[in-house]
């Protein structure tokens, strides 16, 4: 198989990859809106009264905005791993290159 071929499949597969990743995040992110309404709509139409129910869904709201700001943290620890991976494998790449460079001068 030639380095293009190569390439161009490990191209469409970590394109897949990064496909089925989005599918996953966007599944989550809707189930968990999906999950918000469902508790809002149940707690609106409780049987309490009116200074209960805006007692809990205060608390509730601060409870999402709470695991918002903890995806929201881990998705920028995610994406800084990723990048500190990028540059490091840039960086072996330079060698790699380097070494091939200096093997084919010395040919």
């Amino acid at each position: 198989m030639s380095y293009f071929a190569e390439l161009v499949e490990k191209l469409s597969w970590d394109n897949e990859s990064e496909r089925r990743k989005a599918a996953c995040r966007n599944l989550t992110t809707g189930l968990l809106i999906g999950a918000f309404v469902g508790v809002t709509a149940g707690i609106l139409f409780a049987p309490k009264p009116g200074r209960e129910t805006r007692k809990e869904i205060s608390e509730k709201a601060a409870d999402a905005v709470d695991q918002l700001r903890e995806a929201v943290a881990d998705f920028v620890s995610d994406l800084q791993e990723r990048t500190e991976e990028a540059v490091s494998s840039e960086g072996e790449f330079e060698e790699i290159v380097d070494l091939a460079t200096d093997n084919q001068t010395e040919s």
